[in-house]
């Protein structure tokens, strides 16, 4: 009985030992299996977001080029533009299922059959996704004013490249931007160039301006420099207030560019620029909202009636608040005041529905780089630059952040 008993349970073992090893097999099986799908469905899942950028700039494309009016144009340069991305891919089969134009609104459908790498131990081999994009162009009219730092510490060398001032760094990445402006071809695009230190120049050729409140001694000539208002009339962009003081005798860096649609004008303006005098942060603010909405030069132009129209302002600062406001000039050093009328005049500005980018360079100081951080719009439209590329970088950022071309879907 005992023999029987112990044959029987080596016989159960046995059996069950070989389940055991059937059931391990097809698990690990199963696990591999899992595995290669999930690797097949990562590459899949990258392949589609790939696609979806791709069809993006598709749509986009064919949105601003007016020309691709017929089935066949806007197929071909699609097309064209898969295969500049997809340059002798192997296992890529992009098929574009349809291309459509509706007035100012291009729809793209398109898939991708991709090979898989694992799938095929589930007689899978290839994989589709697809995806689509709508761009529309709307005309928008934009006007934007360029608040640049001209003190004289621009005259430094650029952080991390010694053989250019920071002043030939900000020349290059202002110059940027006007270029993908002037990439746009959008004639409602106007810019301003508004140079800030411790006094403002409105141009020599406004000296007999009814606004200006100027008086030359003889043999002494004015150069454009202005001061400011008294009892708060330094922060409003309109001209009711009285005249703006005139300081003859007065070095001032380079003038006021009003708003201009020409591209070249603007450049020559920044192309122009001089690193000269003290920090003084809100003549430059409330300038560059007088550019945008004031009487001051300048009566500013009324934008297109026709289209949305967005005021933007970008403010650039390497230092912080060195001078303040005493009385009608800007000699008195009292950073707290004058701390206190940039935040104001921020708040003034975006409260006049302006958006508002700002920037600091190779600044290493705390108070003032949390002063332009408040005074953006919101965060991410403020930029710390610690070198010329960095600021090149931001400057890229804002312009490609302004375009007037948008997926919808």
């Amino acid at each position: 009985m005992k023999r029987t008993f112990n044959h029987t349970a080596a016989s159960y073992q046995d059996a069950t030992g070989g389940n055991v090893a059937a059931m391990f097999a097809i698990c690990i099986f199963f696990v591999i299996g899992l595995l290669a799908m999930a690797i097949d469905l990562s590459n899949g899942f990258s392949s589609k977001q790939r696609l979806q950028d791709t069809t993006d700039a598709v749509a986009l494309l064919a949105a601003q080029d007016k020309s691709l009016d017929t089935p066949a144009k806007l197929e071909q340069a699609a097309q064209a533009l898969y295969d500049a991305t997809y340059p002798g891919d192997r296992g890529v089969r992009i098929e574009i299922e349809s291309i459509t134009r509706d007035g100012d609104q291009v729809s793209v459908v398109t898939k991708n059959n991709i090979d898989t790498y694992f799938a095929s131990i589930f007689n899978r081999t290839d994989l589709d996704v697809g995806v689509s994009s709508t761009a529309v162009f709307s005309k928008k009219s934009l006007d934007v004013a360029l608040v640049l730092d001209t003190t004289g510490s621009m005259a430094w060398p650029s952080p991390g490249n010694s053989s250019q001032s920071k002043l030939q760094g900000l020349k290059t990445a202002a110059n940027g931007m006007i270029d993908t402006f002037d990439s746009l071809n959008n004639d409602d695009l106007r810019l301003s160039v508004v140079p800030f230190a411790q006094y403002m120049n409105v141009d020599e050729t406004n000296e007999n301006a009814a606004w200006l409140n100027l008086s030359k001694a003889p043999g002494n000539s004015w150069k454009g420099c202005v001061g400011s208002r008294l009892n708060g009339k330094d922060e409003t962009p309109t001209k009711a207030g009285g005249a703006i003081p005139g300081f003859p005798g007065q070095f001032c860096g380079s003038p006021i560019l009003p708003l201009t649609s020409n591209m070249d004008t603007a450049r020559t303006s920044i192309d122009g620029l001089q690193a000269n005098g003290w920090t003084y942060i809100p003549s430059g603010i409330v300038w560059g909202w007088r550019a945008l909405e004031g009487e001051i030069p300048s009566n500013v132009p009324n934008p297109p009636t026709d289209t949305d129209h967005k005021n933007v302002m970008v403010i650039m600062t390497d230092g912080e608040n060195t001078r303040s406001k005493s009385q009608l000039t800007h000699e008195a050093q009292n950073i707290n005041a004058a701390n206190s009328k940039t935040a104001r005049l921020c708040e003034n500005v975006k409260n006049d529905e302006i958006e508002v980018y700002t920037i600091t360079y190779a600044l290493d100081d705390a108070t003032t780089k949390n002063l332009m951080r408040d005074c953006a719009s919101d965060p991410t439209k403020f930029f710390d630059a610690s070198t010329a590329e960095d600021l090149n970088s931001a400057f890229d950022v804002i312009a490609n952040n302004l375009e007037t071309l948008r997926t919808t879907s």
